[in-house]
């Protein structure tokens, strides 16, 4: 059986079994499982014919709205229901909408990068950074990742989910900290490259040590973001490393149990009041390994059960407040507060009246939800497209979105600097995985501006980092 038999094989049995699942009247299991082909097909394809790198950024983009609305949203629909959680009324209306971005995601990248009929190699794993500049840039990037931990413990962020919430003060150690923070994570993406044949040796072994440190310190914070940011740049830095294809398979479904622990863990210690009430970073860690180990005393509150804090915070409950919304009323919003596209290129700090993403506010003025300094809840960008104009808008939105971001990854893989298009696809790509939760100012806003300061940024380092590593190469070839 050829590679496009078994591809076929795999999408017809998920085709059977969405149509199965529907006539025992699972309709939103059903949908979801349909969901699913054109996210397998827009990744496989991408294998077979080398583009993946090209469709890095489109798919992480469809498999964040994927985890999102399919996998978390189901989650809530046929775990957590049968205790008395309701997630939404018109769970169907959600499974079209998430099967509307999926295919749209597909059909944009495949206009702006046609599949070729022809397979070719996948990834590029020849494309390896000098091993000079992976030891270098290992340094730097761990000094600047130390830098930036101390000095969020010291401005207050490791309890920034009590003190800022979504509202951080311009022109605060905390804000300048956000606007910088993408350079930090490349010292995983490093982590990850310097990683080496056997995955088990004594080299990666000490990587990987830093690597669960690291993500247990940044979990003190009471969040998991930051963590998993950690790793994910870890696994994508480590496809340019020495590593085999089969190696870094097993990296992934290594890595996949110990997220679900991870985030399961987190998210029920920190709805314990000792957690969230403490600055003291010795109690939260006491805290968290109690809940690791299942000994965390309840606290009668809903997030004492695993699956809920798990699944409603994978899903988005408040984009299917506007879903419903949307499907009872037939009201739409059309192009509101597009206005302030205006403003998108203008830095905050000197237009601190910038509010772009308008998905908060418009969540608290019009559907009440209570938004305080410990709650960022997104509209979601789908839940917003559907608002501003229905089925059709959900699947162009995707379609756009999916089309820019292909012909972005591939101008990127024009580049003449190698380091410079591995590294602003990986930070991208990351990005692009939290392109489900903002409204559609928001996507616009990231996609933009937040994309062209982070590559200034980033390119920035690469300049310094390869000017001081070539002067230093001169000093030694010169001694």
């Amino acid at each position: 059986m050829n590679k496009l038999s078994y591809i076929g094989t795999i999408l017809v049995f998920l085709l059977i079994s969405s149509a199965i699942t529907s006539l025992f009247s699972l309709f939103e299991l059903s949908l979801g499982i349909f969901a699913t082909i054109p996210l397998i097909m827009m990744m496989y394809l991408s294998l077979l014919d080398g583009s993946l790198e090209i469709r890095m950024l489109s798919i992480s983009y469809s498999i964040s709205q994927f985890i999102c609305w399919v996998i978390g949203f189901l989650g809530c629909v046929y775990f957590l229901s049968p205790s008395g959680f309701s997630i939404g009324k018109h769970t169907i209306v959600t499974m079209v909408l998430i099967n509307l971005v999926i295919w749209g995601s597909l059909v944009g990248t495949s206009i702006a990068k046609p599949f070729k009929k022809n397979p070719s190699k996948c990834l590029n794993h020849n494309e390896k950074i000098t091993s000079e500049l992976t030891y270098k840039g290992f340094q730097i990037t761990g000094a600047i990742f130390v830098f930036f931990m101390v000095v969020n413990y010291l401005s207050g962020g490791f309890f920034a989910r009590q003190q800022i919430g979504n509202a951080v003060e311009t022109g605060s150690p905390l804000y300048f900290l956000t606007a910088f923070s993408t350079l930090q994570y490349l010292f995983f993406l490093f982590l990850g490259v310097r990683l080496s044949r056997p995955i088990l040796n004594p080299s990666n072994i000490v990587s990987l040590i830093i690597l669960i440190f690291s993500m247990l310190v940044a979990s003190l914070t009471g969040g998991r973001g930051f963590s998993i940011r950690m790793l994910i740049y870890t696994i994508l830095g480590s496809f340019y490393s020495n590593l085999k294809s089969k190696d870094i398979i097993k990296f992934i479904v290594i890595s996949i149990p110990f997220v679900l622990f991870f985030t399961i863990t987190i998210g029920n210690v920190r709805g314990n009041l000792d957690f969230s009430d403490s600055i003291n970073l010795v109690t939260r860690a006491e805290l968290i390994g109690k809940a690791a180990t299942g000994n965390l005393e309840a606290t009668g509150s809903d997030y004492d059960d695993p699956l809920y804090s798990t699944f409603t915070r994978i899903a988005e409950p408040t984009g299917q407040i506007v879903i419903d919304h949307v499907a009872e009323t037939g009201s739409y919003i059309g192009l509101r507060n597009f206005e302030r596209l205006a403003t998108v290129f203008i830095p905050k700090i000197i237009s601190d009246k910038k509010p772009m993403d308008d998905g908060g506010e418009r969540l608290r003025d019009e559907y009440g939800v209570d938004i305080t300094q410990f709650t960022n809840a997104p509209i979601t960008s789908m839940a917003d497209a559907f608002e501003r104009g229905g089925y059709g808008a959900v699947f162009m939105f995707s379609l756009i979105i999916s089309f820019y971001l292909t012909k972005l990854s591939e101008y990127i893989g024009r580049l003449k600097n190698q380091l410079l298009r591995i590294t602003l696809r990986i930070s991208f790509a990351y990005t692009c995985s939290i392109l489900y939760a903002p409204s559609i100012l928001g996507c616009i806003s990231i996609i933009t501006y937040n994309f062209i300061r982070d590559a200034l940024l980033i390119w920035g380092f690469i300049f310094l980092l390869e000017a001081t590593t070539k002067k230093v190469k001169n000093v030694h070839e010169k001694t």
